[in-house]
């Protein structure tokens, strides 16, 4: 029998505060093995990081506290121990060390990634300073960092996304930490960034012999990491079991509703995806029956007149927290097709030129020192051109800092571009005055990633919908005004009475349904979409995709889709552009690409995405791309890829290559995808 590194039984924790206690961990047990990697999946704000900061007694005190359970890590029971004492303080770190979900915030911005790393080595051993900084430039190496001697100098925003994540994993692995917990590692990361960040880790837990506690919404990542799934729903694990038996033959609706709703890039893109509709309980008035049964599609009379069912097992090793059987009650197995929605005709080819972009270029000269003396050039966007036809949906696509947003803003008149040209409904509307541009402000809108951070907290729904409104330019009355706000809100799915609501009054999904509802106020021809759901678990972001749709099937709005989540955009998108550092390197039918990917690029993109099929995904042929995307400061010389390219040759290192015909209005800039 494998062995038990730590074994959690009944695990209880609250936070008491002015609206009664919030349950935010409530009667939890579960159990890692040694050498094991496992996941605890879930929407926000159901308890999975609360469960493992009690674990590790890091509970703000007060409002929160733990109130009760057991939690027993390497043969010690850890809440016999005071959370400031010297024991404790010495399992954090070289017992349980923790990545946290913004390696950002984590690291201290004032202090070099050597003093912190070397600072947490002294702390859990009795090396001298020396030996500790010589031990962290190992650590570094260790993780893959180039030039592990100069990096120790940086400082954390000196940093990539990436980079910041790995030095994160070096100090887990410098502390000899036997069990590693990663709250949401990859969450701000691109695909690519995330499958190199996630291979690192499980190959240290492997190197090292270590324990893994995954905590994700991301379902690709479970199906490709984890042994063991534990689903939490309103504080309580609902189901539990192997990966496999969790993916293929889900016994909770709630787990099967989260299945349902993430975008899978074999699906075809007309289907609707299907929604966990409702939101969380509010774990302050929690009922005594099922927490799910508000938003459960196969609620029947027990569970309305039961208590909370426990965990009951179904199989070996497979448990579940449900009243009924689904699979007796017709809910079939986690590929069940989703519900197909309405089959428009391709824009593309019926719809007339909206927007033309041609030899776009964004250039953003860089000074340094008091004089202000010229540093070199960044060249975010580099001569990109592609076309927009009215109705349509063109997604935008590839890593950050690869120049999707500057394209955005460049077309809202944001940024002036460097130079080529801008057409809409066939006037050049780059380089115009702000005067001149001020009338196509009201047809060309703009979504905003994070919601909560766009909507101004100090005014309400109403304020926020009329400001817009009268923003339009066209003189309504307040009854007309009223009328207006009302119909926006339905257009977005959002009760009309949340109008005197204020943004921090609302969930995540409602907020961004807001942010959608302020775009359409004027009556936009085109809505610039820059990364609107990668912020928003699956549940909420299988909503908002549909509510996407629905509008553009409705209104006839044209979109712009920024994002790097690649099953998103083949989910909403009719074309598809994939951006490399400035560049597009591949443009054609999002069928198409998928289909038939000819960049080495963008199969590598496609190839790091994790998808929650479990068998498909353990015959996947992955392509791991080595290396960082260079500085556009330093732009290397030839085909912008060819550093990190397999196929690389010597006219690639040469000659940049131009976006030519592969055959059916297939795009490709490529040496040799085209020759």
């Amino acid at each position: 029998m494998p062995e038990k590194l730590l074994e959690v039984n009944h695990l209880r924790t609250s936070f008491f505060t002015a609206e009664g206690e919030v349950k935010s961990v409530s009667d939890v047990s579960y159990y890692v093995n040694r050498g094991e990697v496992i996941a605890i999946v879930g929407e926000s704000g159901c308890g999975k990081s609360v469960t493992q900061m009690s674990v590790m007694q890091l509970v703000q005190t007060p409002p929160g506290r733990i109130i009760g359970g057991e939690v027993m890590f390497d043969g010690k029971s850890l809440l016999e121990y005071d959370a400031k004492s010297k024991e404790m303080r010495a399992i954090r770190g070289a017992g349980i060390s923790m990545i946290f979900q913004e390696p950002m915030t984590s690291l201290n911005p004032v202090l070099t990634v050597g003093e912190q790393l070397s600072d947490v080595i002294c702390t859990h051993s009795h090396l001298s300073k020396k030996e500790a900084w010589k031990k962290g430039i190992e650590a570094l190496a260790a993780v893959g960092i180039p030039e592990p001697e100069a990096r120790m100098r940086c400082y954390p925003f000196e940093m990539s996304g990436g980079m910041r994540q790995r030095v994160m994993i070096a100090i887990s692995v410098a502390c000899d930490s036997k069990l590693i917990i990663a709250d949401e590692p990859t969450t701000a990361l691109d695909v690519t960034t995330q499958a190199q960040v996630m291979d690192l880790l499980i190959d240290m837990v492997h190197k090292y012999n270590k324990s893994l506690i995954i905590i994700t919404h991301n379902l690709g990542l479970v199906t490709r990491y984890a042994q063991r799934v534990y689903v939490m729903y309103a504080g309580k694990i609902v189901e539990s079991g192997t990966t496999e038996k969790i993916l293929t033959r889900p016994e909770h609706p709630y787990t099967l509703g989260l299945l349902k709703s993430v975008p899978r890039l074999q699906d075809d893109k007309d289907e609707e995806l299907v929604p966990i509709m409702g939101a969380p309980p509010v774990l302050s008035k929690l009922p005594q029956e099922c927490a799910f049964l508000p938003r459960c599609v196969y609620a029947c009379d027990t569970c309305r007149k039961e208590k909370c069912p426990e965990l009951r097992q179904v199989g070996d090793g497979h448990f579940v927290a449900c009243h009924i059987n689904v699979r007796e009650n017709g809910t079939g197995a986690a590929g069940t097709p989703k519900a197909s929605g309405t089959v428009r005709e391709d824009a593309g080819e019926k719809g007339e030129i909206l927007l033309k972009i041609e030899g776009l270029k964004m250039h953003f000269p860089v000074t340094k020192g008091v004089f202000g003396v010229h540093a070199g050039t960044v060249k975010a966007v580099d001569d990109i051109s592609f076309t927009i036809r009215k109705g349509e949906t063109f997604g935008l696509v590839g890593e950050s800092g690869c120049g999707k947003t500057t394209t955005g803003k460049c077309i809202l008149g944001i940024n002036q571009p460097t130079d080529g040209s801008i057409y809409y409904k066939g006037r050049q509307i780059a380089g115009i005055s702000a005067r001149e541009f001020a009338p196509y402000r009201r047809e060309i809108q703009l979504i905003f990633q994070d919601p909560y951070s766009s909507l101004d907290p100090r005014n309400s729904v109403y304020s926020i919908l009329r400001e817009a409104i009268i923003c339009d330019g066209v003189s309504k009355t307040q009854k007309e005004i009223s009328d207006r706000i009302h119909e926006l809100l339905r257009i977005v799915d959002l009760d009309p009475g949340m109008s005197q609501r204020f943004p921090h009054e609302m969930s995540g999904g409602q907020r961004q349904r807001l942010g959608i509802a302020r775009a359409l106020a004027c009556n936009p021809e085109v809505i610039v979409c820059d990364e609107p759901v990668s912020a928003l678990d699956v549940s909420i972001q299988a909503q908002i995709i549909n509510l996407f749709k629905k509008i553009q099937r409705e209104l006839g709005i044209t979109y712009l889709f920024v994002a790097h989540d690649l099953a998103v955009v083949r989910h909403i998108s009719d074309n598809i552009g994939v951006m490399y550092l400035g560049h597009l390197v591949e443009v054609t039918k999002s069928s198409d690409l998928y289909a038939n990917p000819i960049h080495p690029y963008t199969q590598a993109l496609l190839s790091a995405v994790p998808i929650t099929d479990y068998y498909e995904e353990q015959k996947r042929e992955r392509i791991i791309l080595q290396g960082e995307v260079p500085s556009p400061m330093n732009m290397p010389k030839g085909c912008p890829f060819h550093p990190r390219c397999a196929y690389a040759t010597e006219q690639c290192r040469k000659e940049v290559p131009r976006l030519r015909e592969a055959g059916g209005g297939h795009l490709v800039a490529c040496h040799c995808a085209v020759h």
